[in-house]
């Protein structure tokens, strides 16, 4: 009887690995959970490159010389955020199906859909309402100048 092969540190699996590593179960490599047989570094790399995207964007913006926005100039982006947010109620419209874990419990995938619309909007849509109030108040302010 030959063992599957182990995977490497920091490797992470489900049952999608069932064809790899010929188990279901979930295997672990010294404490490491696995999931998707990704490594951790796929993670950081990608990590790596979204700060340095989002660090030399920052470093362009300072040398620019635009001065500040004015109010009416985030009404555009807060409403296509709250936009954003509410469009995901459209996941609400899923069909009802159900699908197993690993251990062999039923989850209805509209139920989960549900559930991740309703915190990204109440997430989003709470600093979407915030900032929109915000807006607001400076406005009032500009206008009592």
């Amino acid at each position: 009887m030959t063992t599957p092969p182990q995977p490497f540190l920091g490797e992470v699996k489900t049952s999608g690995c069932r064809a790899a590593f010929g188990t279901t179960s979930p295997c672990q490599c010294q404490g490491f959970v696995l999931v998707h047989c990704v490594p951790l570094t796929n993670f950081a790399g990608w990590f790596l490159v979204a700060y340095v995207l989002y660090q030399s964007f920052a470093l362009y913006m300072r040398r620019q010389n635009s001065g500040s926005m004015r109010s009416n100039d985030w009404r555009l982006p807060v409403l296509f955020y709250a936009l954003s947010a509410a469009g995901n109620l459209l996941l609400l419209l899923m069909p009802q199906t159900a699908v197993s874990d690993s251990t062999g419990t039923l989850w209805n995938v509209r139920d989960i859909a549900g559930t991740c619309a309703l915190v990204s909007v109440f997430t989003m849509g709470a600093f979407a309402l915030l900032r929109w109030t915000t807006l607001l108040d400076q406005e009032v302010i500009r206008r009592n100048e």
